[in-house]
């Protein structure tokens, strides 16, 4: 369903996700969001009222825009991050929350293609209630997946469990690790999955033992 009323933001003015210096569009967060809860579009299944969700403010950033710079040469830039209550995506998923951020390639091969990280946890604001888990949306994401797109498995260091998914010009990285399920997804128009999936690779390298350790700081 395309639904072109502007996504929300809880504090409009501080919210990392509307207030960058090159701000992605509407459409973009919410595709970012899309990749960053895992399962397919065609697989999720909306709450019943018809509206957007709400893309909260989220302070600190799954990686360093320095960090992906470096690894694209100088030519990449953040253009949005927040945070998002699963179950106004999907009504299964009550409990847990979803972290993003979104950065644009800027010049190189690459241009124009855009890199989206996730990070699902426990919803704090839901404790003490029954819900889903990360574990949970990892089996939910492993029985759907093979229906939309090619996957297979990649190994990736302190991860229980990671595969590799191509959906035509996305190629994204997805792993379950103790407490958390997190994504990397390169998207590229040109449709070159090599490349697409080669730096989603490398990416993942690079977030899962950053992101394992931010998670248990907790």
């Amino acid at each position: 369903m395309v639904n072109d009323r502007p996504a929300r933001c809880s504090d409009p003015v501080q919210d990392a996700a509307c207030t960058t210096t090159s701000p992605a569009s509407t459409a973009t967060l919410l595709f970012a969001v899309g990749l960053a809860t895992v399962l397919p579009l065609g697989a999720t299944q909306p709450p019943e009222r018809d509206v957007l969700p709400t893309i909260r403010s989220d302070t600190d950033g799954i990686l360093d825009s320095v960090d992906v710079a470096a690894m694209l040469n100088g030519a990449g830039a953040e253009v949005g991050r927040g945070r998002v209550a699963l179950v106004e995506m999907d009504w299964r998923l009550r409990g847990l929350v979803v972290s993003f951020q979104i950065f644009r390639v800027t010049g190189g091969a690459g241009l124009g293609a855009l890199i989206t990280l996730g990070s699902v946890g426990l919803d704090r604001a839901t404790s003490g209630t029954r819900g889903a888990t990360p574990a949970d949306l990892w089996t939910l994401a492993r029985e759907t997946i093979p229906l939309y797109g090619g996957l297979r498995g990649c190994h990736l260091d302190g991860a229980a469990d990671a595969i590799l998914v191509h959906y035509g010009t996305t190629s994204q990285v997805a792993w379950l690790a103790a407490d958390h399920l997190a994504t990397v997804s390169v998207t590229d128009l040109g449709g070159n999955e090599a490349r697409q999936s080669g730096l989603a690779q490398a990416i993942a390298r690079l977030v899962a033992p950053r992101l394992a350790s931010r998670v248990a700081g907790r």
